[in-house]
């Protein structure tokens, strides 16, 4: 397979006319400057199965991107889809609840710690916009201290303290357009990993902190004592804890990143991988926060196609799926650690096994730049579907033979990382 010789030229004249269609030519996160660090990219998908994307110019990748997470089964999964159509066919959508919410909730009641309660939503966004509401209500206080990405509604994109995290870069902390000032003012921020930090953020705005949101961690896992340290600081402030799960349940452990790091939030955003896709999300936690007397609502929140694929979806997590993930995960993570570590290419593999990530770190941020160029397009030219700027997802679809595959295919992309210098 290759899609560099031709440039993708269908992509590029789908993408060509949807400018004149829709806003930035495709949506958010799949448009090409997601992917701008590496020149030449596919943009449109033909079609998907397993852990395999076709795009339209007809060149199929093993994907280790996974919709950007909710695949966690792999794609058309047969028993999640058979379980959506079964509700479609009785119908998904009407005046009053099902009963089959209560039986999501009730497992996920069972899995989670933080679980006394839930709520669906059906975006990350809606769920982590969701906890803040609540969190605001219960408090009565405003101010909210977040880290990570939590989406894109307006509490989240506040630059309070950006600066000192982030500096000058670009991202969910300082993309602020179309956002009001007053808004933005009462979002700040803290640097991860450092309780000093973070207190002192909370010190600077004693009694006023609604919540801290943060996601557990993002590629590598926490320092040691760092979250049972946030639990401490958000008790002795009298603010909610809310854990942003949204990419790390289920794949991390089904009880969350929370039981597998033993630091129970009071609220917890969860969604992605819950439905193999399906458009779902909820919030779960502490009974006293979730029942705050806060406004929230949605035509389509009682919808049940989605909560039936969630259901399948996590009967087959337990069932031994999850296990698998985990076991497919190392052999890459192993495998591709070596694969650096003969080839000599200053880099390093970060993160858990079920979300793998390479980061190059020479030290010199354009001699950097250049070595992904070239990796990720190889990678490309390969088979192989990767994100250059954030962590990838193993599936439960991916295969030993495949995962080796893989491997095979990235060995010959450092090959030409090493051949630059």
């Amino acid at each position: 397979m290759s899609g560099s010789g031709d440039g993708y030229p269908r992509s590029r004249r789908e993408f060509a006319a949807a400018r004149n269609l829709i806003p930035g030519g495709v949506t958010a996160a799949r448009r090409p400057t997601s992917f701008s660090d590496v020149a030449d990219w596919p943009i449109y998908t033909e079609r998907v199965d397993g852990c395999f994307v076709w795009d339209v110019d007809g060149n199929r990748y093993i994907d280790y991107l996974c919709a950007f997470g909710p695949i966690v089964l792999g794609y058309r999964n047969r028993r999640v889809n058979e379980a959506a159509i079964r509700e479609i066919r009785r119908g998904f959508i009407a005046n009053l609840s099902f009963t089959i919410q209560n039986r999501l909730a009730e497992r996920l009641i069972e899995l989670l710690p933080s679980a006394e309660r839930v709520l669906f939503t059906k975006t990350g966004s809606d769920a982590c916009t969701l906890a803040v509401r609540l969190a605001r209500g219960y408090t009565g206080r405003d101010r909210v201290v977040r880290w990570g990405y939590h989406g894109w509604h307006d509490w989240c994109l506040g630059r309070k303290g950006a600066g000192e995290v982030l500096g000058q870069r670009k991202g969910p902390y300082l993309d602020t357009a179309g956002v009001p000032d007053q808004v933005a003012e009462l979002t700040d921020t803290f640097v991860y990993g450092d309780l000093a930090s973070l207190e002192q953020t909370l010190e600077r705005h004693r009694g006023e902190v609604a919540c801290i949101i943060l996601q557990p961690f993002e590629f590598e896992l926490p320092p040691e004592g760092f979250l049972q340290g946030v639990r401490a600081l958000a008790d002795r402030h009298g603010a909610v804890l809310v854990f942003d799960e949204i990419r790390t349940w289920p794949r991390v452990h089904l009880g969350g990143a929370q039981q597998y790091l033993g630091v129970t939030p009071d609220l917890t955003a969860i969604s992605k991988a819950l439905a193999n896709g399906y458009p779902i999300s909820a919030l779960v936690g502490k009974a006293e926060v979730m029942e705050a007397d806060v406004f929230y609502s949605s035509t389509y929140l009682v919808s049940t196609f989605e909560m039936a694929a969630a259901l399948e979806t996590l009967r087959q997590l337990q069932a031994g799926a999850l296990e698998r993930i985990w076991e497919l995960g190392r052999r890459f993570s192993d495998g591709l650690a070596q694969l650096v570590a003969g080839s000599g290419v200053e880099a390093s593999v970060l993160g858990i096994a079920p979300q793998p990530f390479l980061l190059f770190d020479s030290g010199d941020p354009e001699r950097d730049l250049e070595r992904k160029r070239v990796f990720y397009r190889r990678a490309l030219d390969h088979g192989v579907f990767l994100h250059p700027n954030t962590h990838w997802f193993i599936s439960s679809a991916h295969s030993p033979y495949l995962v080796d595959q893989t491997l095979a295919a990235l060995g010959r992309s450092l090959h030409a990382v090493q051949a630059l210098d």
